[in-house]
C-alpha cells in the first residue's frame, strides 16, 4: 500500500509537473503573441506616422510651389507694368517730338511767307522807283 501511495504521489507529481509545463508553455505562447501584437501595432503606428509625414511634406511642397507661382505671376505683372510705362513714355516723347517738328515746320513756313512778302514788297518798291525814274 505504501508503494501504491508512493506511485500515486509520483503520478500526481508528474501530472502537476505536466500541468505546470503546459501552463508555462501557454504563458510563453501568450507572451510571444503579445510581443507580436505590440510589434504589429508599432509597425502600423510607424507606417501611419510616415504617411502623415509624407502628406505634410507634400502639402508643404504644394504650398511652396503655389507661393512660387504667385511670386512669378506678380513679377511678370510688375515687368509688364514697367514695360507698359516705358512704352507710354516713349509714345509721349515721340508725340512731343512730332509736335515740336510740326511747330518748327510751321514757323519755317511763316518765315518763308514773311520773306516772300518782303521780297514782293521790295520788288514792288523797285518797280515803283523804276517807273518814277522812267518819267
Amino acid at each position: 500500500q505504501q508503494q501504491r501511495e508512493q506511485l500515486e504521489k509520483q503520478k500526481l507529481l508528474e501530472e502537476q509537473q505536466q500541468l505546470e509545463k503546459q501552463k508555462q508553455t501557454q504563458q510563453e505562447r501568450e507572451l510571444l503573441q503579445q510581443e507580436h501584437q505590440k510589434q504589429m501595432e508599432e509597425t502600423i503606428r510607424k507606417e501611419q506616422e510616415e504617411r502623415e509625414l509624407r502628406r505634410l511634406e507634400e502639402e508643404r511642397l504644394a504650398e511652396a510651389a503655389k507661393k512660387d507661382l504667385e511670386i512669378q505671376q506678380e513679377e511678370t505683372l510688375r515687368r509688364q507694368k514697367l514695360e507698359n510705362e516705358r512704352l507710354e513714355r516713349e509714345r509721349q516723347q515721340e508725340a512731343e517730338r512730332q509736335r515740336l517738328l510740326q511747330e518748327e515746320a510751321a514757323e519755317e513756313q511763316r518765315e518763308k511767307e514773311r520773306i516772300a512778302a518782303l521780297e514782293a514788297e521790295r520788288e514792288k518798291e523797285e518797280e515803283k522807283q523804276r517807273q518814277i525814274a522812267a518819267q
